[in-house]
């Protein structure tokens, strides 16, 4: 999946960028109002103010739904990583069971899996990670390879490493998934961004009407918006800024491995 705009932009210029759009909408609206203001029908301003204040009660219902729609999908991120490392904590000890040469041969391929898993952490945009998974991709296909050696003679530690092996390939499809591809629609993103700035300008229009600016706090609910769009946005992206995915179960099974993290 190719990186959006949101995705490669830094969480200081999309804050920054963010808060100029609601600037930009709110004095929009503060100028059209005042323009409005002579030649106000009776009863304009009322229906004006009723509007603004429809328009952001929409807006916080759709930062509370997507907010938590980011939440949730964070949160699925780290438990995925917990999963992972219990997996491959699980076929490292069946691996001891195997007889050789299989049991060598299957420790350096976990090992190197754990090393990649370490190394995909910490990369800083999609084209980085897919090389490595690539490669852990084939250390899985080399260690079903190495079980299938064993076929011949099938033993209850076999059908046990086979089920870990199953539980590898099933955890990576998962946390591709959950950190690549299941992400925010972009249409509720740019919905967000469309309410909000839409929001803003109905508060500007009726500011604008009736003639009375309240800059300090219309610019403090500006930046509290801003803060709370970034923080979605951020928390839905592959590579996030301001909150880390954390690596430590996987870390710690390295250590026990014999892995150097």
């Amino acid at each position: 999946m190719p990186e959006g705009l949101l995705d490669r932009s830094h969480v200081v210029l999309l804050y920054a960028g963010t808060v100029l759009l609601l600037l930009a909408g709110n004095e929009l609206g503060y100028r059209t109002g005042r323009w409005r203001r002579q030649h106000m029908p009776e009863g304009e301003k009322t229906s004006s103010t009723a509007i603004q204040g429809s328009t952001l009660g929409l807006l916080a219902f759709m930062l509370a739904f997507t907010f938590g729609m980011a939440v949730s999908r964070f949160d699925a991120r780290k438990q995925l990583v917990l999963d992972e490392a219990s997996a491959i904590l699980r076929a490292h000890q069946r691996i001891q069971l195997l007889p050789q040469p299989q049991r060598g041969a299957c420790s350096s391929l976990l090992q190197e899996y754990v090393t990649l898993r370490l190394q995909t952490a910490a990369v800083r945009s999609i084209a980085e990670i897919e090389p490595l998974l690539k490669r852990s991709e084939s250390i899985q296909q080399s260690l079903w390879q190495e079980a299938a050696a064993l076929t011949e003679r099938p033993t209850p530690v076999l059908n046990l490493f086979l089920q870990s092996l199953s539980e590898l390939t099933d955890l990576q499809l998962k946390r591709v998934r959950a950190g690549v591809w299941n992400r925010l629609p972009t249409a509720i993103v740019a919905t967000l961004y469309g309410i909000a700035f839409l929001a803003l300008t109905a508060m500007g229009y009726g500011a604008g009407l009736a003639d009375s600016r309240t800059a300090i706090p219309s610019v403090m609910l500006i930046l509290t918006f801003s803060a709370i769009i970034v923080l979605i946005v951020d928390l839905d992206r592959p590579r996030q800024q301001l909150f880390r995915v954390v690596q430590e179960p996987i870390a710690d099974v390295a250590r026990r491995i014999g892995v150097e993290p």
